[in-house]
């Protein structure tokens, strides 16, 4: 039978806490691993229900824990895949727009193949963090995210609402797409990257148009 309650203390670092059951009964034990799948990471009090069940010393402990919706939450988490996904759109439409179209598709291919891993990383972040898995270290999602990967990171936080609330890591992502894009523009635009065009096959941002529009 299912009971209601609210998720009171929680230690994240060790991945368990206590719920106060909704009747105002003894506090609940809950351990990390008896979150459903695809639940959000636990925060305090969050609304949930849960099935009581016994340890072996016969303490009470949840399992099968699934938080109540929150309409309001949500609407907000789907409307922010859509601002991602339009900031997607315009990187990749701007693209072909600067540099020829087999340019464009070279280089947006190797984007698109970073993003598909960096979401793929998050997905088995956000998967380790409601399951009390291995984590995937914060490190290897910022280089991945500098490599190019950004866009498939920017979609992934907004799908698995992870890593969103985090202020430290969201600064780290910001500045390592700002740097992404910088390194991006001085290899299309400037002359200290003639060399490196040359070894990957581009041309100079600018250098097909007619003279009055080149730079």
């Amino acid at each position: 039978m299912k009971q209601k309650g609210i998720l009171t203390k929680w230690n994240d670092e060790r991945g368990f806490g206590f719920i106060t059951p909704a009747g105002g009964e003894e506090t609940v034990f809950v351990h990390i691993s008896a979150f459903a799948r695809g639940q959000d990471r636990p925060a305090l009090n969050r609304s949930l229900t849960y099935r009581l069940a016994r340890d072996d010393k016969q303490r009470p402990r949840a399992e099968d824990v699934r938080f109540m919706a929150n309409r309001r939450r949500a609407r907000g988490q789907r409307r922010g895949v859509l601002p991602a996904m339009l900031v997607i759109g315009l990187f990749f439409a701007g693209l072909v727009f600067v540099v020829p179209r087999s340019e464009a598709i070279r280089i947006g291919g190797i984007y698109a193949l970073l993003s598909a891993i960096s979401f793929f990383l998050y997905g088995l972040d956000k998967r380790a963090a409601t399951r009390g898995g291995w984590r995937t270290s914060e490190a290897r999602l910022h280089f991945f995210e500098l490599l190019g990967g950004w866009p498939g990171a920017l979609l992934a936080q907004r799908v698995f609402r992870h890593k969103t609330r985090k202020g430290d890591f969201q600064v780290t992502f910001y500045l390592a797409a700002l740097a992404n894009l910088a390194a991006l523009g001085w290899l299309l635009c400037a002359d200290g990257g003639a060399e490196l065009r040359a070894v990957i096959g581009i041309s100079r941002v600018g250098s097909g148009w007619p003279s009055g529009l080149a730079f």
